[in-house]
């Protein structure tokens, strides 16, 4: 039984998305848990999609719309729409291409009023309904190899900030990192686990995501934030003596990044990965206060960590199957 006085903040960060936030917006209306406030942040888009976001606002008061004058990325439009609009018990991440069956959020607040303080995410499915995710991994090139020394621990090492539900107060407590402008979940997932937060993926409801709707796969600025955040993350989360340990696997990953890069973009997009870790390097002064931060305040050691990352590999592997068994014996996505 749902507490009636449970109210969810849903933030939809929007750049550009005239083409799916009426979408989006329009599976909130139908949702069957109803007790909701919605918080659309702009970030400067060009198109029309703050002129339809407006046409809702005047339709229904509990959607809000937040423009902001200048676009830095989603990881600072939904802390502005937290810190600025954001009255919920819970939070809801959503992205402006996502679209939600009837039953989502009333299945994840159930979930997590019984759960306490946890991050939970729906399977992520595309837009045909065919299996995309379940929660995210963290893997390294290479980092297989120490499954030998390791015992995986056998869970989704980042929720899905497509759709992502948790209380109110972990977001007070360990809000995300705006110094990393864009996929987020990564390093704020690896500080959630420092602090033995669970991240937990639901299989008893999906959500359709289209998913890269405005930031291409491949892009020059995918790969110069692919670039920056995984330096970044790894300086700040892992201590001194296991960055350097897993420095090989590190370096492996940009190897294959600048592959990826070059093989996708050419030298323009080769070049952005070069410049994602000069970047890190101008700004290291900013990352190192998040370090200090994050250090001092662990609960967790690395070696979970690290087992966790393994697992999460394993986990991705076994979700799929999972999600089939749930979906016939409970809903049809199709």
């Amino acid at each position: 039984m749902i507490k009636n006085s449970s109210r969810v903040s849903i933030i939809i960060p929007n750049w550009n998305g005239e083409e799916f936030i009426g979408k989006c917006l329009d599976s909130i209306l139908v949702q069957t848990f109803q007790n909701w406030e919605v918080i659309v942040v702009d970030c400067a888009s060009s198109d029309k999609s703050a002129e339809i976001i407006l046409q809702y606002t005047v339709k229904n008061p509990n959607i809000n719309l937040l423009q902001l004058t200048e676009d830095k990325g989603p990881t600072n439009a939904l802390m502005e729409g937290f810190k600025q609009k954001a009255k919920g018990d819970y939070i809801l991440f959503l992205n402006n291409d996502v679209i939600l069956p009837s039953d989502v959020l009333e299945i994840l607040v159930k979930e997590i009023q019984k759960r306490g303080d946890v991050v939970i995410s729906p399977v992520e499915l595309d837009w045909k309904g065919n299996f995309r995710r379940a929660g995210g991994p963290f893997i390294l090139p290479g980092m297989q190899i120490l499954k030998h020394f390791f015992e995986p621990i056998i869970e989704p090492f980042h929720p899905l900030m497509a759709c992502c539900l948790c209380p109110r107060k972990i977001i007070q407590e360990y809000p995300l990192n705006e110094h990393l402008i864009m996929y987020e979940e990564l390093e704020w997932a690896w500080r959630l686990h420092l602090n033995q937060i669970k991240i937990i993926i639901s299989f008893d409801c999906a959500y359709l995501h289209k998913a890269e709707a405005t930031n291409k796969r491949g892009s020059s600025r995918q790969t110069f934030l692919y670039s920056r955040l995984m330096i970044s993350q790894c300086y700040i989360c892992f201590k001194k003596s296991t960055l350097i340990f897993m420095s090989p696997f590190i370096f492996l990953y940009y190897v294959k990044l600048l592959g990826f890069a070059l093989l996708s973009g050419g030298l323009s997009s080769c070049s952005s990965a070069i410049k994602g870790l000069v970047d890190f390097y101008r700004n290291k002064h900013i990352f190192q206060k998040d370090r200090e931060v994050v250090q001092r305040g662990r609960l967790d050691g690395d070696r979970q960590i690290i087992a966790r990352m393994l697992g999460s590999n394993i986990f991705r592997k076994k979700a799929k199957l999972q999600w089939e068994t749930q979906k016939n014996k409970n809903h049809n996505y199709d």
